[in-house]
């Protein structure tokens, strides 16, 4: 007896971008959405792309801590932090050793954002230089930077820095040259597709005076800033905050600002004992920037100092950030409270990255995120301790 004819098999219709877009926005769990991140390239792409996660941040909570990117590879959050989960979907599927980028050198990473990550090639048999560390010019390549994406694989090689951009009398008095991710700008986003466009920045220190240099991948082109006449002073880590990139400035109680859509460079009054750790600037809501800072106490108790200031306030004759607020900070009791054994090593999206000791162990170093706008503390894991050049890899 013949076999009944059977119904053709059609193949299902992909959805959408934009369809899935809505879908992936109703996903409310900022770990599950890094998980179906994570499920191939395509929900990757859309879900790291910059107009989307601007919509998914103004309706949920920022994107959750995945762990933490240096010079070792990728530290996976640990359980029972709510990412643990995706942190080891995204480190099974990701090559966070960078094997893919091309040869002869070694690729040191400079910096994440976003799903991407900012490497740059060493030709020498004797770097010394640690990933994320700033130091002379003349040890480096200003040419080889690479731009990639661990889980896709693909990546971008960036042309170098064209000669009429830097002078030869600027070239013999450079000193620093520290390179980095930003996002793309507003008007970038409206006019190509956000989840390919990035730029890099790359801030060059010069004997009397700072000039950045950014590369945008619309134009594929670098641009410099006005420089900024200034005797040589050191910059500690630098922050992303409303579209602009903030350096705190050693020995003198100012912050460098460099407005990335506009190309212009500002300083603004910021006041702190410089005696006290390093402070950390992360963006605040209502357009509005905050300091943060970690203090001790004669009885041992570790708080933490905290200002904040409006973007639009005026840059030179505006109120100064101070840290004129104080909290007692919510620290396991199994940390050492001493100044020596905690520390931020890191302020992005929303989140304060802390790095402390036990006093059992001296050598591993516990790691918990902070969200100043709840208050919540979480650990994210134990691990090698590390400095303030490794990155907080988010989601």
């Amino acid at each position: 007896m013949p076999s009944p004819e059977q119904e053709p098999i059609y193949d299902l219709p992909q959805l959408a971008d934009e369809l899935l877009e809505e879908i992936f926005l109703r996903i409310a769990s900022p770990a599950d959405l890094a998980r179906a991140s994570a499920a191939c390239v395509t929900f990757r792409r859309l879900v790291t792309g910059r107009s989307f996660l601007r919509r998914y941040r103004s309706l949920h909570k920022p994107p959750p801590l995945l762990g933490l990117l240096g010079h070792d590879g990728f530290h996976p959050a640990e359980p029972p932090h709510p990412s643990a989960a995706a942190a080891r979907a995204l480190a099974h599927a990701a090559d966070f050793s960078f094997s893919f980028l091309p040869s002869p050198g070694r690729w040191i990473q400079q910096d994440c954002l976003d799903g991407r990550v900012l490497l740059e090639r060493s030709l020498s048999d004797n770097d010394d230089a640690g990933e994320g560390e700033l130091v002379p010019i003349d040890t480096r390549n200003m040419a080889d930077l690479a731009v990639c994406d661990p889980v896709s694989r693909r990546y971008v090689i960036l042309p170098p820095i064209p000669d009429d951009l830097i002078t030869s009398g600027e070239q013999e008095g450079l000193l620093i040259f520290e390179t980095f991710l930003a996002p793309a700008a507003t008007e970038e986003e409206e006019m190509v597709d956000t989840t390919t466009s990035f730029r890099v920045v790359a801030r060059a220190n010069y004997e009397s005076k700072v000039v950045i240099f950014v590369f945008s991948s619309l134009t594929e082109e670098w641009h410099s800033s006005r420089s900024v006449a200034q005797a040589f002073i050191w910059f500690f880590q630098r922050y992303y905050a409303h579209g602009c990139i903030y350096w705190v400035m050693y020995l003198v109680d100012k912050l460098l600002v460099l407005d990335i859509c506009k190309m212009v460079l500002s300083t603004i009054n910021f006041q702190w004992d410089q005696d006290s750790p390093i402070p950390d600037i992360l963006e605040m809501d209502d357009d509005m920037i905050g300091a943060f800072c970690l203090k001790g106490d004669l009885s041992g108790r570790t708080h933490l100092c905290y200002g904040t200031r409006r973007i639009d306030a005026d840059v030179a004759d505006g109120p100064p950030l101070n840290l004129d607020k104080t909290i007692p900070l919510p620290l396991p009791l199994l940390l050492s409270l001493s100044l020596d054994r905690i520390c931020t090593i890191a302020a992005t999206q929303g989140y304060l990255l802390f790095s402390g000791r036990t006093e059992e162990d001296d050598t591993d170093a516990l790691y918990f995120t902070l969200e100043p706008k709840t208050m919540l503390l979480e650990k994210v894991g134990t691990m090698i301790r590390t400095s303030k050049g490794d990155r907080a890899a988010a989601g």
